[in-house]
């Protein structure tokens, strides 16, 4: 089975997922002088997690191309 259509798939939802936490981040700086330091603690506590699970769903992916 041809998994390219799968990881592209998967490749431009991460770029999204990506993209939108970029432009978050952004907004968060910008109002950065009425938020708390909190919130930009979980942004990038949220950043790492996604990072994570993505490099673990790939790994995913790669493993189950193998095994076909």
């Amino acid at each position: 089975k041809d998994y390219s259509f799968e990881l592209l798939l998967f490749i431009a939802l991460f770029s999204l997922l990506g993209s939108s936490i970029i432009f978050f981040e952004r907004h968060a700086e910008l109002n950065s002088k009425s938020r708390p330091l909190g919130t930009v603690f979980t942004c990038s506590k949220i950043k790492r997690s996604l990072l994570n699970l993505f490099v673990v769903a790939s790994l995913c992916f790669v493993k189950s191309a193998e095994s076909e």
